[in-house]
């Protein structure tokens, strides 16, 4: 299990547990997998044209939403929701292949 703790500010120690406010919280295999998210992932061969793929059909579509429908709340919310889903298609690219690679 890798300590990721000075990576991301905090101050873990080598037996896996958290202090904060010198409460320690051990860190469960999940925490561990929640935290490795937040480290670069190089992407691997055939990640960045997905990446692009998926990039130039969200904004293809923004384009769309924002000549069909009027500016306002919903068209706000409409692209935000489309910002989560590309980051979130991208981020299944680089991380769920690396949970499924080992």
């Amino acid at each position: 299990m890798a300590i990721v703790g000075e990576e991301i500010g905090r101050n873990y120690t080598s037996k896996a547990t958290r202090n904060t406010m010198d409460t320690k919280y051990e860190i469960n295999p999940e925490m561990q997998r929640r935290l490795d998210q937040w480290h670069y992932h190089r992407p691997n061969i055939g990640q960045p044209e997905r990446f692009q793929t998926i990039n130039n059909a969200t904004r293809d579509l923004a384009r769309l939403i924002m000549e069909l429908t009027p500016p306002g709340r919903q068209q706000s919310i409409a692209l935000t929701h489309l910002e989560d889903v590309r980051m979130r298609a991208n981020s299944a690219i680089v991380l769920d292949e690396q949970s499924l690679n080992g």
